[in-house]
């Protein structure tokens, strides 16, 4: 998401809280790399998520804004908060919703 609606920091505190809840529960055999890589992996997975989610939160005529602030270079994060405050999405309710999401579709799956 390019840091406009959520940034690497952040992202990298969930999967790493994800990814060590799931440790605990059930050590892995996976190297550091293989671990390094997951991790990268399940960042960008719920970066999409996210995206994916608040996006769809939009009707056509939002999105077609929100298409315009993307093509202005000058556009900062703070405009694209403002952007979804105005149209009434609560992106933290929908960030932590979709992180609760994938820690569950996560937790079930196999890797590691």
């Amino acid at each position: 998401m390019d840091n406009y609606l959520l940034d690497r920091e952040t992202l990298e505190k969930i999967v790493d809280g994800i990814m060590s809840a799931k440790e605990a529960e059930a050590p892995s055999s996976q190297n550091a790399e293989e671990k390094s890589a997951l991790r990268e992996e399940y960042i960008k997975k719920l970066d999409d998520k996210i995206a994916t989610a608040i996006f769809s939160s939009l009707n056509n005529q939002q999105l077609q804004e929100i298409r315009e602030l993307f093509s202005k270079e000058d556009s900062s994060p703070e405009t694209f908060e403002q952007f979804f405050k105005g149209a009434g999405v609560d992106v933290e309710r929908i960030i932590a919703d979709t992180a609760i999401e994938f820690k569950d579709e996560i937790s079930g799956g196999t890797n590691g």
